[in-house]
């Protein structure tokens, strides 16, 4: 009779965890959908919906600023960003519930895509260039998701023998970031939105930190 009651507490433990289960199951499960979508469909088909492009204001491809922090386009990006998003998915499934995880990623994208339209068309205005090139934004989420994590759980750890903190890792993706826009332009990212997930995170932290 103990070992059951022992057994049902440890399965008991082991669900309470997390708050959140099907929300990011199911942006997870988006995000493999588009990534398998990008690579089998022509490309004209996919980057108005999986990119921020010139669809997005001129045709009001507006549902890309939701799905575009979703879609990793090449192998590159995938391993580069694609774990990050997974380990801070996990840890932030303990803290947020469905509501607050779906609250969360969708005013993080909305900010950090519209800032993508409205940044790319400026320097288009200045360089003279009538149609914004397609921007992969999956590294938005990642980044944005990881400095949350930084002030929702300030004392996380990836190992505690011998002790790492967590924060030397988004540490190290905003030099990165920081380092790549320094290097100058390259055509299918807009760095300066990293850099601003990076700062919005931290922000929306702050935010949702009252409510949990």
């Amino acid at each position: 009779m103990s070992q059951k009651f022992e057994q049902i507490a440890r399965l008991t433990r082991s669900t309470a965890i997390f708050k959140a289960n099907y929300v990011p199951l199911a942006l997870v499960g988006t995000s493999l959908i588009s990534f398998i979508a990008w690579s089998k469909l022509p490309y004209g088909q996919a980057f108005p919906h999986l990119t921020i492009s010139e669809y997005v204001p001129k045709k009001s491809y507006f549902h890309s600023l939701i799905l575009a922090p979703l879609n990793f386009q090449t192998n590159g990006h995938l391993l580069v960003y694609g774990p990050a998003m997974l380990y801070s998915f996990y840890q932030m499934s303990t803290i947020l519930c469905n509501t607050q995880f779906l609250a969360f990623y969708i005013v993080n994208s909305l900010i950090c895509s519209s800032f993508t339209v409205y940044y790319e068309k400026k320097r288009s205005a200045e360089f003279g260039i009538n149609l914004m090139s397609p921007k992969c934004v999956s590294a938005i989420t990642p980044l944005s998701f990881m400095t949350s994590l930084m002030v929702l759980k300030p004392h996380l750890k990836l190992l505690n023998k011998p002790p790492l903190p967590f924060f030397l890792i988004p540490a190290m993706y905003a030099m990165y970031e920081v380092q790549e826009y320094q290097n100058g332009f390259i055509n299918e990212v807009c760095r300066p939105t990293h850099i601003l997930a990076l700062v919005n995170g931290l922000i929306l932290g702050l935010i949702f930190k009252r409510f949990i």
